[in-house]
């Protein structure tokens, strides 16, 4: 305790922390500040140069948006920056940046024959035996395959030119370039079994639907035929004119129905055996000749500053701890009793809610 002239004890003055002083605490503990930045700017640099090369294959579509009449709208909205979706949510960008990550597509994918080598006798290996070679065959490695594929794709979508951009990464530029066309023939093979299919279903239901039509289109011909064999001259007589025009106008809307059945049934019968694809392939993917830029320097940036941001707090709490050690014997007493007061308030809450308690 530091006493005045009176004897009286007078609190301790805070530490004068200056920016000289500061300067003292990091050039005490400089080296390491220096050491560990640099510790792991070099095991950054060591990682990356020890890691394999790796190559970067590109492909770009677009999917094709069925005709509307919204369409020339829609192309307008689209120059004003403004999203208008003129076909439906299968026919979107973002619908096939979702496909491409499905399991439906990866599997597929994984099971596509690719070749690592240029020799036409070398052996075609599966992505899956490939990607879950170290792993036990069974579920396990199928979604440890799965997993690494998924974490070789980066897919991006443009709003307004509806592109969708795929880049594939692998160890090897021919993995990735089958990876690339794999993907493609994934895609149209998705589009082409879900369209038919649909095509199937619908087709079904409207040949179903048309035999219906078919029948009550002859039905209301034979009433309207048995009507003019009893009634000759139907003409003469208002009744029978309205009659007629009813049994007319009856025999018309059904011909109608049955003219438009007709044409989706055959349009359905169409598109149950196209096979035309559905998406344009703006750029395919081609083989890289050069690999990826390893980024060793930013990382290594990176590392230095992280190296920094852990030496300098740990200079200054070390320098806390001790200059904490020599603590006021008074600090220490009082510490205690406050540290028993409050767990005995812990212990008894209503001790404080009930009273204030004047503190000597």
């Amino acid at each position: 305790m530091i006493s005045d002239a009176n004897g009286a004890g007078s609190p301790p003055e805070p530490p004068n922390i200056t920016l000289l002083r500061a300067l003292n605490v990091l050039l005490r503990h400089r080296r390491v500040i220096i050491l560990l930045p640099l510790a792991l700017m070099a095991a950054a640099v060591v990682y990356k140069l020890t890691r394999p090369p790796e190559y970067t294959s590109g492909l770009t579509f677009m999917p094709q948006r069925s005709r509307s009449a919204s369409q020339a709208f829609g192309g307008l909205a689209a120059q004003l920056g403004i999203d208008v979706r003129t076909g439906s949510a299968t026919e979107s960008p973002s619908f096939y940046a979702d496909l491409i990550r499905s399991r439906a597509v990866l599997e597929q994918v994984l099971r596509t024959p690719i070749s690592r080598s240029d020799e036409a006798a070398a052996p075609a290996v599966t992505l899956q035996q490939l990607y879950a070679s170290r792993a036990r065959a069974g579920t396990i490695a199928d979604y440890r395959a799965l997993d690494r594929l998924r974490s070789r794709l980066a897919i991006n979508t443009s709003r307004t030119s509806d592109l969708v951009h795929v880049a594939v990464t692998d160890g090897s530029p021919r993995v990735a370039h089958a990876i690339g066309a794999a993907i493609i023939d994934a895609i149209n093979s998705f589009n082409l079994r879900s369209r038919q299919s649909q095509a199937r279903e619908e087709r079904r239901f409207v040949e179903a639907r048309l035999n219906e039509a078919r029948t009550e289109l002859r039905r209301a011909e034979t009433e309207l035929a048995r009507f003019l064999a009893r009634n000759a001259r139907f003409e003469r007589a208002p009744l029978l004119m309205l009659e007629h025009d009813r049994l007319q106008r009856e025999v018309g809307w059904r011909q109608q129905v049955f003219t438009s059945l007709a044409e989706s049934y055959e349009q359905a019968r169409i598109d149950e055996v196209r096979d035309i694809p559905v998406i344009t392939v703006v750029e395919p993917p081609s083989v890289p000749a050069r690999r990826d830029a390893r980024g060793t320097l930013r990382l290594g940036l990176v590392a230095g500053v992280l190296g920094l941001l852990l030496a300098v707090p740990w200079a200054f709490t070390r320098e806390f701890l001790r200059a904490s050690s020599a603590v006021d014997a008074d600090d220490l007493r009082e510490f205690t009793r406050l540290r028993r007061e409050t767990a005995l308030d812990l212990r008894r809450p209503w001790r404080v809610l009930s009273s204030q308690r004047v503190r000597p």
